[in-house]
């Protein structure tokens, strides 16, 4: 039987002036990860085929002005629509996306079953697979190995009952064109900085969302949050992300909309913990007073007496926290959860009470700042007052806050080490103004000039002047850092950046990529963030040896030519790597490790210790695969389907996800796992003789029999609740 070709409305091919022509070449020579020779070698054949094909989908998209910003060029097959060319040019801000649907639903009408195409472009592979192109396969082309994208259109389902699928597929491609649009319309010049911005806080709320909420966010709800960051963004330069993930927890049907804006959602999570603090003063006004007495841990005093600093250890204690300051420390779980599983400590900075002698009792023990502490991180991440209020400095108890912080790093946590503040998030000091050529030290504000070799912990610095003489300049720079650098070695700011510097201690970006490529020469070191979301190929890219703080590479696909730092001391987000062929990693890795895409882990070394979580969420095997000695965090390997010759740590300081593994056949599990358990696919108990002694979440075992349950909580008697735990 012979097929139809499907029904051609052929149309005119496109007259093309030299200056269209001109237009076209620019916008294929400008496209990103295409190998230059491909790219030359191909501009006459797709000028040619805009010429003289006279194919019904070839499309050829305008601005207002006549210019062309994008184009579309088949290559027909029976029932099939091959796109031979797809581009757009950057400066649209790929206007050409809204089109795309368009050119969709009339090769529906066509009455075309399927097009593909092969995609070399990262970002255009990734609008095209919002549309709904999947990745069948790879193949070599000279010498290149390309994806190869498949979109079935079945027209039978235009007859049938639209399905709830259908709809949602529909919504989320609305939602996502709404956000291309918005990008073009609203964004002008600050797109990129814009985009980047959202999507770095869209990724770090998603990662802890899995980490900590027990949420399923549809895809739908993450497009919707991706949408309401960048109006956020448009009016604001920071966001509160602590916050942010209360609020989300709280109310995640305020994502399946994309009305509503996050001011809004603030609004709500505000409103929803002033009615749990007010349920809560009712309910501790109606007590007896004969509850037990439950005190704070007093940890000091501040040198006056007027000040003291408490560790809070239970709910009631957050409770308590919250109805003072309206804050929502202490009105869901979400903090005591973490507390619990050793990855936080939250300290109350309090007035000390004074004996009344009216009275015959101690009066005025109040908080006045709620701080969180990363026990992992030895970071501190909240610095808060009464309704969320951030320190500005001109408090009476500043100067004391100060002297508590050094005092603190002189205690002693659970485990009997010191409580070390390596740093203090930044959002929690930025309305803290500290003036040029100045320094926010444990003893206050001072002139970059009164610095010396006794003074205390910087946590602020000012702008450094002329005025900063380099030797000052080099002298506080390594004390901040604890770097031994000469006068000369350390940039002031990028442009500054040559290849005789060795440090600099700020954050680069996507904008600074000349200077990654062409200026620095190794051994060079970032004291900040690295960020390179953005970035689709490492070529002629030469990277930090070392990152003090998180590198970005989230979009980057292929290890070629990447060469990675020693050590990263922030997370090391891979989380498109497809495959670990020529990646080294880090050796030492402080923050998270996401490596989310990765499908197999031959030629791998993952780093000897990860301080952070570890994301191998991809991975269905564990062969070639030997873990870190140390995870910090959580381990991630959700669709691992064998764990055969697989040596886990001792210990995991997160929750350990196997969500897929059937069979517990020759797996030692960990010593210890700070979170959850997660072996819900576990079809059989047999061979799983070796839980950990020490497990401080829940122990997931969805699939397993009542009875196979009630065998293990025999076995193990002091994780019997936390078995049937579902």
């Amino acid at each position: 039987m012979i097929e139809k070709r499907p029904p051609r409305q052929e149309r005119q091919p496109h007259s093309l002036s030299e200056q269209d022509k001109e237009q076209i070449s620019k916008i294929t020579l400008g496209i990103d990860d295409v190998p230059d020779d491909l790219v030359r070698a191909a501009l006459p054949d797709l000028i040619g085929r805009l010429e003289t094909n006279s194919h019904p989908l070839n499309k050829i998209w305008r601005d207002e002005n006549g210019e062309i910003v994008g184009y579309v060029v088949f290559d027909d097959g029976v029932e099939k629509g091959y796109i031979k060319y797809f581009g757009t040019n950057k400066a649209s801000g790929l206007s050409a996306f809204t089109e795309i649907s368009k050119v969709l639903e009339e090769a529906k009408k066509l009455g075309y079953q399927q097009l593909s195409f092969h995609g070399w472009n990262p970002k255009l592979n990734k609008i095209l697979g919002r549309f709904g192109f999947e990745r069948k396969g790879t193949e070599n082309w000279g010498g290149e190995h390309v994806n190869y994208y498949i979109l079935s259109l079945d027209n039978e389902k235009k007859k049938k009952q639209e399905t709830p699928e259908d709809f949602q597929f529909k919504q989320l491609q609305k939602i996502l064109r709404d956000i291309e649009e918005f990008k073009t319309k609203y964004l002008g010049e600050k797109v990129e900085e814009i985009s980047r911005r959202a999507e770095e806080v869209k990724n770090r709320l998603l990662a802890r969302i899995e980490r900590e909420g027990d949420l399923n966010f549809s895809e739908i709800a993450k497009a919707n949050l991706e949408l309401k960051l960048l109006r956020y963004f448009q009016t604001n330069e920071s966001i509160d992300e602590n916050t942010l993930f209360d609020a989300v927890i709280e109310t995640p049907k305020f994502f399946n909309k994309s009305k509503g804006s996050l001011e809004r959602l603030f609004e709500i999570h505000q409103q929803k913990t002033l009615m749990r603090i007010a349920e809560m003063r009712k309910k501790r006004a109606e007590q007896t007073g004969n509850e037990d007495f439950n005190p704070f841990e007093n940890l000091f005093e501040t040198s006056s007496g007027n000040y003291y600093m408490a560790r809070l250890l239970n709910m009631p204690h957050l409770e308590e926290e919250s109805e003072y300051m309206d804050h929502c420390v202490g009105t869901s779980n979400s903090y005591i959860n973490r507390i619990k599983k050793g990855e936080i400590e939250i300290f109350s900075f309090r007035l000390t009470p004074k004996y009344d002698k009216e009275s015959g009792k101690l009066q005025g023990d109040a908080p006045l700042l709620t701080i969180e502490y990363n026990l992992k991180k030895k970071k501190i991440e909240q610095i808060k007052g009464p309704d969320d209020k951030l320190l500005t400095g001109a408090e009476e108890y500043f100067q004391e806050f100060l002297e508590a912080l050094e005092k603190l790093e002189k205690t002693k946590n659970d485990l009997g080490k010191n409580r070390e503040i390596r740093e203090i998030e930044d959002s929690e000091l930025k309305n803290i103004s500290v003036g040029n050529d100045q320094l926010l030290i444990n003893e206050g504000f001072i002139d970059v000039n009164d610095f010396n070799e006794d003074t205390g912990t910087i946590f602020k610095m000012g702008q450094f002047t002329e005025r900063t003489s380099d030797e000052k300049f080099t002298e506080i720079i390594n004390a901040k850092y604890g770097t031994h650098y000469e006068i000369g070695e350390i940039a002031r700011t990028p442009e500054e950046i040559n290849e005789n510097t060795r440090f600099y201690p700020g954050d680069l970006d996507e904008s600074h990529l000349d200077i990654l490529r062409e200026k620095i020469k190794n051994p060079f070191h970032l004291g900040g963030y690295l960020y390179l979301s953005n970035l689709k190929t490492a070529k002629n890219l030469t990277l930090p040896q070392t990152v003090g703080g998180f590198l970005y590479l989230s979009n980057l696909k292929t290890a070629k030519n990447l060469t990675l730092p020693q050590t990263v001391g922030g997370h090391l987000d891979l989380s498109s790597l497809e495959t670990a062929e020529g990646l080294t990693l880090p050796q030492s890795i402080g923050g998270n490790l996401s490596l989310w895409n990765l499908k197999s882990a031959e030629g791998i070394t993952l780093p000897q210790t990860v301080g952070g979580d570890l994301y191998l969420r991809d991975l269905e095997t564990a062969e070639n695969l030997t873990l870190p000695e140390s995870v910090g965090g959580h381990l991630n390997l959700s669709n691992l389907k064998t764990a055969e010759n697989l040596t886990f740590p001792q210990s995991v300081g997160g929750g350990l996800n196997l969500w897929s593994l059937e069979d517990a056949e020759d797996i030692t599990l960990p010593q210890s796992v700070g979170g959850n358990l997660d072996l819900r696919s576990l079809k059989t108990a047999e061979g799983l003789n070796n839980l950990p002694e020490i497990i401080n979440g829940d122990i997931y075992l969805n699939s397993l029999s009542l009875k196979e349950r009630e065998k293990l909580a025999q076995r193990y008697p002091q994780h019997r609740e936390k078995i049937f735990a579902y």
